[in-house]
């Protein structure tokens, strides 16, 4: 699994791709504050909002980039079949890809935070504080990847991630949608963007539910290795 998760890494470090959307999500960070949008040169704590989030923008699609790519690799290269057949076998290479891609988007979205808060001149402290608890929500994004891969394939798992990621955008919980304990689950279940009175309130519950997919995507690419060895 470690092996994985270091090469994982280590592709999302060397690709091109990292670099061009954390630039973007600096960008998008700094022209946020610059049109001063919702009167963010008088509120420190909303110009660390839209840096953090424009960060964490551009450390979502990389994830899904990444996993798409890295997946799709796995899924048509011989290398993955001999190395599932010496090694951790298929679910300590998708635990790998989980983990290290997951960490290597949240690398970027606070690499990109502090370049972003620095040029907008936003409180570095709170930023940070965001960035961390957006991290959360790449572990669980990556996790629902991992798990609808072999279904799906690599591609359509990362489009259904966005998807999902979109959806978390929405008032679980809360008035209309899914009152009550109910509407917690599912808000816990899905990658969604920090609560801006509590931004790690919902954290541990997330992160449950990130480990827990993890593990059953693992499982379940156990299970469809005995019978299709190519995935």
């Amino acid at each position: 699994m470690a092996a994985h998760a270091l090469a994982s890494l280590r592709f999302m470090w060397r690709t091109p791709m990292s670099w061009g959307l954390g630039a973007v999500g600096v960008f998008v960070g700094w022209f946020g504050v610059a049109l001063a949008v919702l009167a963010l040169h008088d509120d420190p704590d909303r110009r660390a909002h839209v840096v953090a989030s424009s960060a964490a923008l551009a450390a979502t699609l990389l994830l899904l980039w990444c996993l798409a790519r890295l997946l799709g690799e796995d899924r048509r290269g011989g290398f993955a079949l001999a190395a599932d057949s010496a090694g951790p076998g298929p679910g300590g290479r998708i635990m790998g890809r989980w983990l290290g891609c997951s960490a290597g988007a949240a690398l970027l979205g606070v690499v990109a935070t502090l370049l972003a808060g620095w040029v907008a001149r936003a409180p570095m402290s709170t930023s940070l504080y965001l960035s961390s608890a957006y991290s959360v929500s790449l572990l669980l994004l990556a996790a629902w990847t991992c798990l609808l891969s072999p279904v799906l394939g690599p591609g359509r798992a990362a489009a259904a991630g966005a998807a999902l990621y979109l959806m978390g955008h929405l008032p679980w919980g809360r008035p209309p949608l899914g009152q009550g304990l109910a509407g917690r689950v599912v808000g816990a279940l899905l990658p969604r963007p920090p609560l801006v009175e509590s931004p790690l309130a919902a954290a541990p519950a997330s992160l449950l539910a990130a480990v827990g997919l993890a593990l059953l995507a693992a499982l379940v690419a156990e299970r469809v290795r005995s019978t299709d060895p190519m995935i």
